[in-house]
């Protein structure tokens, strides 16, 4: 009978979360779980925050912040840009994985991970131009695109 009415409660509760109670939880754990480093999780939660509200800024800031520990610096941009755009963007951050950005706008706490990705893209491309090596076009996994070998140029006119 106590299995029971714990199973009536806990169904009782999801019914009766809000969304904002929802993305308040999904957030709070996506943070929880970067600080133990498990970052497949923090994405799933963070996403799913995204996904129950694309304009809450929290989530998307932190999808960039996973995106770009996972070197993934396209996808952080995005997320970093968006969450500057939106509507919550002002709002002070409260729960952090770093406790120099709690009480910031996040707004500002997504400026500064967005610069420090632009600079890490710079200083990546200036490294790329200094070793001048043959451009590679790689996939997301790293691996080279093969592309089709050019036959050599003939000297025969044009018919």
């Amino acid at each position: 009978m106590a299995a029971q009415n714990a199973r009536n409660l806990r169904n009782r509760l999801e019914t009766q979360m809000t969304t904002e109670v929802k993305l308040a939880e999904l957030n709070t754990r996506g943070v929880s779980a970067i600080n133990r480093n498990e970052f497949a999780a923090a994405e799933q939660d963070f996403r799913k925050a995204y996904a129950l509200d694309p304009n809450n800024a929290f989530a998307a800031n932190n999808i960039g912040y996973v995106a770009e520990i996972d070197g993934d610096r396209e996808t952080a941009q995005f997320f970093y840009d968006k969450a500057q755009a939106l509507v919550g963007a002002n709002s002070p951050v409260g729960l952090a994985t770093r406790s120099s950005a709690e009480g910031q706008s996040l707004s500002h706490v997504a400026s500064e991970n967005d610069n420090k990705v632009e600079a890490k893209v710079a200083e990546d491309r200036a490294v790329r131009r200094e070793q001048r090596e043959p451009v590679l076009l790689m996939r997301r996994d790293n691996t080279v695109v093969q592309e089709p070998a050019t036959p050599p140029p003939s000297n025969q006119p044009p018919q």
